[in-house]
């Protein structure tokens, strides 16, 4: 990973009565030499590779800026407000600083129609989804929240007038699309299989 930017700070917190919001901050000078400067993706390097974090960056007012690190993220380390700690901020090498869930690769490999909503798409808003997916673990829902997220942001586009010429959503049905996709999630919860590699290597969009 391409190095950015080490230094030794402390730790400050955005809410120090809850406790949640572990913050590192970074002067305004160092964030513009970043490559898209404050809109740059990170992985923060907290000693010695204790803790690493993909992270974004914002605004912290009076030329600073900050990334959080949410508790979920301390991987049981107590690490409290003021803790001096070493940093090394390396360019994340995934643009959306987020994996992209198994379920929204296999929807995006095997339907044109939604791959190329998904090709519009900021940045922000394909982060969006894939933490709505993150978030969720029974696939039957997984599968809801993506159909109508990609929906809504289809009808996005088509009241823009940046989408013509395709009929209903993604050029299937929804029952359709269902119906394509209920053996496969079967036959994933029956053998144990990652429905992402069963998708990609067994199944097609007829």
């Amino acid at each position: 990973m391409q190095e950015l930017y080490r230094f030794d700070t402390f730790l400050e917190m955005l809410d120090p009565l809850r406790g949640n919001y572990r913050c590192v901050v970074f002067e305004k000078k160092v964030v513009d030499t970043f490559p898209k400067k404050s809109r740059t993706r990170i992985i923060l390097d907290i000693d010695g590779g204790a803790l690493q974090i993909q992270a974004g960056i914002q605004s912290f007012g009076g030329d600073k800026y900050f990334s959080m690190i949410g508790k979920n993220k301390l991987n049981g380390l107590a690490y409290e407000m003021g803790q001096a700690i070493a940093v090394i901020v390396y360019l994340d090498p995934n643009p959306l600083g987020v994996e992209i869930p198994e379920v929204l690769e296999a929807l995006l490999s095997q339907e044109d129609i939604l791959h190329r909503v998904w090709n519009h798409l900021s940045d922000g808003r394909k982060r969006t989804i894939c933490h709505k997916v993150h978030r969720i673990k029974s696939i039957d829902k997984q599968v809801d929240t993506c159909i109508s997220f990609f929906e809504e942001e289809r009808q996005k586009l088509v009241d823009k007038g940046k989408w013509s010429n395709f009929g209903t959503a993604f050029g299937l049905s929804y029952k359709r699309f269902r119906t394509f996709l209920t053996p496969i999630k079967n036959h994933c919860y029956e053998n144990k299989i990652s429905i992402y590699g069963l998708c990609c290597s067994r199944y097609d969009v007829v």
